[in-house]
């Protein structure tokens, strides 16, 4: 009998190994299909962020598009009295806006063109290192630098006629002296 209850608890101890094994392994299992259920859900939401980017792309190069299209057919059809009538209003604000465009870009350019006015540009001429203006010195390679501030614009100057006629340059005479060494 002894034999029989031995056979028993082998028997018992290995049902209860692989229940135990069953569970170990049912726990992995399940670990690691909620696992790969969270893989799933982050890659359908990077996939849904990554097309939301791009819907989000084509509706602003169609609102582009549409602009570019009705600019150009404002162009195109604004002067024609059966496209305008209705749209004064709209046409009167788009050139009111127009007129209000070239003002501001006038003001730019005459602000630029000032600037580059005042703006003088030095470089070294051994390195080409931009230089501040009075400088005397490359702060990058120490060449020297003459320093020749720029010419005025030319304007044009009349001619003065001198109150009294001009007295010719003092010469000065010198007189050559013998050097005694140089007789032989």
């Amino acid at each position: 009998m002894m034999g029989l209850q031995k056979a028993n608890a082998i028997a018992t101890s290995s049902i209860a190994a692989d229940e135990k094994r069953g569970m170990t392994m049912g726990f992995f299992e399940d670990l690691s299909a909620t696992v790969n259920r969270g893989l799933d859900d982050a890659s359908r939401m990077a996939d849904n962020a990554g097309a939301k980017f791009k819907l989000a792309e084509a509706k602003r190069r169609r609102r582009e598009a549409m602009a570019d299209y009705g600019e150009s057919m404002f162009e195109a059809y604004s002067q024609e009295p059966t496209f305008a009538q209705g749209r004064e209003e709209l046409i009167a604000a788009v050139a009111k806006i127009d007129e209000e465009i070239a003002a501001i870009q006038a003001k730019i350019d005459e602000n630029e063109r000032r600037t580059a006015e005042k703006k003088t540009v030095l470089s070294c001429p051994t390195c080409g290192a931009t230089l501040a203006e009075g400088v005397n010195f490359c702060s990058n390679c120490g060449t020297a630098i003459a320093y020749e501030p720029p010419a005025e614009p030319a304007q044009p100057v009349e001619p003065q006629q001198p109150a009294q006629p001009q007295q010719p340059a003092a010469t000065v005479d010198f007189e050559v002296v013998d050097n005694p060494e140089t007789q032989a």
